[in-house]
């Protein structure tokens, strides 16, 4: 996929994609989500784990429709290449999220400790990802609980 393509028709459809709630995306907008997210993703994982002291033991991106990112109980992080769609402070916070799972498996007041104390702006960041909050199929998906 050339550079031409990405800026002329990609780029563009970005915001247009997140503000109308739009998970139809083609397979050459998905192709390209997966491969933009493969080269993003894993540095702001390692930035963030080195921060916090925790260690993933695994980071695989999806085009899942349903969560932005997930934690299992083995520590293998999970993210939507749909997360490329949002704010890279946005991003940064699911990253945060999933990585404080490591430490606190529930959403406890003890977890959202964890996460403010790496982001204490965390409340913020996590705005844009509220307006998809509809409970709607069409909604783009969620942080994963």
């Amino acid at each position: 996929m050339g550079q031409e393509h990405v800026r002329e028709y990609l780029l563009p459809r970005r915001e247009e994609a997140v503000q109308s709630h739009n998970n139809d995306l083609s397979p050459v907008q998905i192709a390209y989500l997966k491969q933009k997210a493969a080269f993003v993703l894993p540095k702001r994982v390692y930035h963030y784990s080195k921060l916090m002291g925790v260690s993933p033991t695994g980071i695989k991106i999806t085009a899942a429709a349903t969560r932005w990112g997930s934690c299992s109980p083995q520590n293998s992080l999970c993210f939507s290449c749909r997360v490329m769609l949002l704010p890279e402070e946005t991003v940064d916070s699911i990253i945060v999220h999933e990585l404080a799972h490591i430490r606190v498996k529930n959403h406890s007041a003890d977890f959202y400790q964890e996460v403010e104390a790496y982001l204490p702006d965390y409340q913020d960041r996590i705005a844009p990802l509220r307006k998809f909050r509809t409970g709607h199929a069409a909604s783009p998906p969620s942080i994963s609980y």
